[in-house]
């Protein structure tokens, strides 16, 4: 992947413009959730060095590219002199545009975006199930080992048998790794949620985005509660984590989380606002 500045703000782009000059990714879905980690890279790159749009250009006939930079919010803004389509995303709302709805408003501004005006959710997870699921919290776990590709794309599934039931797509979640650090380390926006007892049912839905094999989700399926099925949105991760020390202290918790919590204290809700309405 090959990125450049573009100091003349082509095709109509606001602010400090990023080029995409070249990216590839193969039909395979080894592929695409390889094209994921390389969107990751670029959205960091972009969110640390201020930039304000990107674009790239690609032939109508790369279609699992279009369809992957059109999942990330890459719109079609022109044709260039070579007949490619240009694909752009601006990461910053300006008055021209703007996002219908919480979800709308990630996929089209983020990562890093999430609408402050959405529920938040606390979302504890054990130790050896965040590893996975965010394996770049830990620096000394590979980035791309292809062993457990579904931690580093972007799109992602959590399982668990909580009795929340509130949860929606938009919806922000604050994973928090619980035992070892009490702490929220990472930030996702919710796509679909699924309630079910059907191992089959929840495994296509999931796909291979979750860490839980067939077996796991069987044996969750087992339990007194169906399992809870959460699509979600990687958005960021949190440097420094807030411990739960910080949460308890601004409202956003009351103790160590045991399951799936909405935060509904007006004053937690206003910090997380404070800290999470910024796009950077």
């Amino acid at each position: 992947m090959l990125v450049k500045d573009e100091l003349d703000r082509p095709y109509g782009l606001h602010g400090k413009v990023l080029k995409l000059s070249t990216f590839k990714v193969t039909d395979e879905a080894h592929g695409r959730r390889y094209g994921e980690l390389l969107l990751k890279t670029l959205f960091n790159h972009a969110h640390h060095h201020g930039h304000d749009g990107i674009y790239v250009t690609v032939f109508d006939k790369h279609v699992t590219l279009i369809e992957l930079l059109s999942a990330f919010g890459f719109r079609d803004r022109a044709r260039s002199p070579r007949e490619e389509r240009v694909m752009a995303k601006q990461l910053r709302p300006t008055g021209e545009d703007s996002a219908a709805d919480p979800l709308a408003f990630h996929i089209t501004y983020g990562p890093p975006a999430v609408d402050a005006q959405a529920p938040f959710f606390v979302v504890p997870v054990e130790p050896k199930w965040h590893d996975l699921l965010f394996p770049e919290f830990m620096p000394q776990l590979s980035l791309w080992t292809g062993e457990h590709p579904y931690g580093n794309a972007l799109r992602k599934a959590y399982l668990c048998n909580a009795a929340a039931r509130q949860i929606g797509p938009g919806a922000t979640l604050l994973f928090y790794r619980s035992h070892n650090l009490s702490a929220v380390t990472a930030v996702g926006v919710v796509e679909d949620v699924l309630i079910s007892r059907s191992p089959e049912e929840i495994a296509r839905l999931v796909g291979r985005r979750t860490v839980y094999t067939l077996d796991d989700i069987a044996e969750r399926c087992g339990a007194a509660r169906p399992v809870l099925a959460v699509l979600f949105r990687q958005d960021r991760l949190l440097e420094p984590p807030w411990s739960r020390r910080v949460l308890d202290n601004a409202g956003v918790l009351n103790g160590p989380p045991q399951s799936i919590t909405g935060v509904r204290d007006e004053e937690g809700r206003r910090w997380l606002q404070e800290r999470l309405k910024e796009l950077r």
